[in-house]
Protein backbone atom coordinates (compact mmCIF):
# COMPACT_ATOMS: atom_id res chain seq x y z
CA UNK A 1 0.00 0.00 0.00
CA UNK A 2 0.99 3.26 -0.72
CA UNK A 3 0.84 6.63 1.09
CA UNK A 4 -1.68 7.68 -0.49
CA UNK A 5 -4.19 4.74 -0.68
CA UNK A 6 -2.98 4.78 3.27
CA UNK A 7 -4.20 8.32 3.92
CA UNK A 8 -7.17 7.58 2.19
CA UNK A 9 -8.20 4.26 4.34
CA UNK A 10 -7.49 6.29 7.40
CA UNK A 11 -9.28 9.52 6.41
CA UNK A 12 -12.24 7.05 5.48
CA UNK A 13 -12.32 5.34 8.72
CA UNK A 14 -12.20 8.45 10.55
CA UNK A 15 -15.20 9.84 8.60
CA UNK A 16 -17.63 7.08 9.13
CA UNK A 17 -17.72 7.50 12.83
CA UNK A 18 -16.81 11.86 12.98
CA UNK A 19 -18.75 12.78 9.79
CA UNK A 20 -18.52 16.08 10.38
CA UNK A 21 -14.72 16.62 11.79
CA UNK A 22 -11.22 16.68 10.62
CA UNK A 23 -8.36 14.43 10.22
CA UNK A 24 -5.09 15.46 9.10
CA UNK A 25 -2.77 12.59 7.92
CA UNK A 26 0.56 13.68 6.85
CA UNK A 27 3.92 12.66 5.91
CA UNK A 28 6.49 14.50 8.10
CA UNK A 29 10.13 15.01 6.67
CA UNK A 30 12.48 16.38 8.80
CA UNK A 31 15.57 14.85 10.18
CA UNK A 32 13.66 11.22 9.74
CA UNK A 33 10.41 10.48 8.05
CA UNK A 34 6.89 9.40 9.87
CA UNK A 35 3.60 9.35 9.29
CA UNK A 36 1.27 11.95 11.43
CA UNK A 37 -2.07 11.34 12.21
CA UNK A 38 -4.34 14.32 14.18
CA UNK A 39 -7.77 14.03 14.89
CA UNK A 40 -10.24 17.59 15.67
CA UNK A 41 -13.99 17.45 16.66
CA UNK A 42 -14.29 20.43 14.77
CA UNK A 43 -14.10 20.43 11.30
CA UNK A 44 -12.12 23.48 10.79
CA UNK A 45 -10.90 26.19 12.75
CA UNK A 46 -14.16 28.59 13.00
CA UNK A 47 -15.53 26.10 15.68
CA UNK A 48 -12.37 26.06 17.70
CA UNK A 49 -11.92 28.87 20.54
CA UNK A 50 -9.86 31.83 18.80
CA UNK A 51 -9.74 30.02 15.54
CA UNK A 52 -6.55 27.83 17.74
CA UNK A 53 -6.18 24.21 16.79
CA UNK A 54 -5.03 23.30 19.96
CA UNK A 55 -8.35 24.60 21.39
CA UNK A 56 -10.39 21.39 20.28
CA UNK A 57 -11.53 19.20 22.42
CA UNK A 58 -9.74 16.59 21.32
CA UNK A 59 -5.76 16.25 21.64
CA UNK A 60 -5.45 13.13 19.37
CA UNK A 61 -1.68 12.74 18.39
CA UNK A 62 -0.75 9.53 16.26
CA UNK A 63 3.11 9.11 15.06
CA UNK A 64 4.48 6.17 12.66
CA UNK A 65 7.90 5.95 11.95
CA UNK A 66 9.16 5.07 8.29
CA UNK A 67 12.46 4.72 6.76
CA UNK A 68 14.44 7.68 6.42
CA UNK A 69 14.36 7.98 3.07
CA UNK A 70 10.73 7.43 2.52
CA UNK A 71 8.77 9.18 0.34
CA UNK A 72 5.73 10.17 -0.66
CA UNK A 73 5.21 7.32 -3.95
CA UNK A 74 7.30 4.74 -2.28
CA UNK A 75 5.60 1.33 -1.16
CA UNK A 76 4.59 1.83 3.12
CA UNK A 77 6.91 -0.73 4.78
CA UNK A 78 5.61 -4.54 6.03
CA UNK A 79 6.57 -3.34 9.17
CA UNK A 80 5.60 -0.26 10.89
CA UNK A 81 4.63 0.86 14.53
CA UNK A 82 2.12 3.40 15.47
CA UNK A 83 2.07 4.67 18.66
CA UNK A 84 -0.07 7.74 20.54
CA UNK A 85 1.70 10.73 21.63
CA UNK A 86 -1.16 12.19 22.52
CA UNK A 87 -4.60 10.64 23.34
CA UNK A 88 -6.80 12.55 25.10
CA UNK A 89 -10.17 14.29 25.39
CA UNK A 90 -10.88 17.60 27.18
CA UNK A 91 -13.83 17.52 30.07
CA UNK A 92 -15.03 19.63 32.60
CA UNK A 93 -13.27 19.62 35.95
CA UNK A 94 -14.97 19.65 39.55
CA UNK A 95 -12.23 21.55 40.91
CA UNK A 96 -13.04 25.30 40.41
CA UNK A 97 -9.39 26.19 40.40
CA UNK A 98 -8.72 24.42 37.13
CA UNK A 99 -9.81 25.06 33.69
CA UNK A 100 -10.94 21.54 32.93
CA UNK A 101 -9.99 18.12 32.81
CA UNK A 102 -8.66 15.61 30.47
CA UNK A 103 -9.45 11.84 30.08
CA UNK A 104 -7.04 9.84 28.19
CA UNK A 105 -8.48 7.30 25.85
CA UNK A 106 -6.99 3.87 26.26
CA UNK A 107 -4.39 3.23 22.89
CA UNK A 108 -2.15 0.59 22.05
CA UNK A 109 1.17 0.13 20.41
CA UNK A 110 0.42 -1.81 17.62
CA UNK A 111 3.48 -2.75 14.94
CA UNK A 112 1.86 -4.60 11.41
CA UNK A 113 1.40 -3.80 8.15
CA UNK A 114 -0.75 -1.14 6.60
CA UNK A 115 -3.98 -3.03 7.04
CA UNK A 116 -3.17 -3.79 10.54
CA UNK A 117 -2.13 -0.36 11.37
CA UNK A 118 -5.52 0.66 9.87
CA UNK A 119 -7.60 -1.78 11.71
CA UNK A 120 -5.96 -0.65 15.15
CA UNK A 121 -6.60 2.78 14.14
CA UNK A 122 -10.58 2.07 13.75
CA UNK A 123 -11.00 -0.07 16.98
CA UNK A 124 -8.91 3.63 18.35
CA UNK A 125 -11.54 5.67 16.92
CA UNK A 126 -14.85 3.69 17.50
CA UNK A 127 -13.02 3.71 21.58
CA UNK A 128 -12.96 7.28 21.24
CA UNK A 129 -16.32 7.71 20.15
CA UNK A 130 -17.71 5.22 23.05
CA UNK A 131 -15.91 7.38 25.29
CA UNK A 132 -17.67 10.54 24.27
CA UNK A 133 -21.35 9.33 24.29
CA UNK A 134 -20.37 8.20 27.86
CA UNK A 135 -18.94 11.26 28.70
CA UNK A 136 -22.18 13.27 27.39
CA UNK A 137 -24.18 11.08 29.42
CA UNK A 138 -22.97 11.61 32.28
CA UNK A 139 -23.13 15.63 31.37
CA UNK A 140 -19.09 15.87 31.82
CA UNK A 141 -18.59 17.57 28.35
CA UNK A 142 -16.98 21.52 28.80
CA UNK A 143 -18.83 24.02 28.19
CA UNK A 144 -16.53 25.08 25.48
CA UNK A 145 -18.28 22.50 23.48
CA UNK A 146 -21.73 21.73 24.25
CA UNK A 147 -22.48 24.30 21.47
CA UNK A 148 -20.69 22.07 18.79
CA UNK A 149 -20.87 18.41 20.05
CA UNK A 150 -24.27 17.58 19.31
CA UNK A 151 -23.86 17.95 15.70
CA UNK A 152 -20.85 15.77 15.94
CA UNK A 153 -21.75 12.88 18.01
CA UNK A 154 -24.86 10.58 16.69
Amino acid sequence: MKFNEFKNTITEEYNKVFPNSRIDVSLFKAVGRSITIRCYLAKDNTEVSHNIWENDMFKFLLDIRLPDKFEDDDELPEEMTIEALSRSITLKTNDPIYYCSYRKIAFRRTTGNADKICNTFKKFIDNVHKAVKEEINNNNIHKSYIDIITDKIK
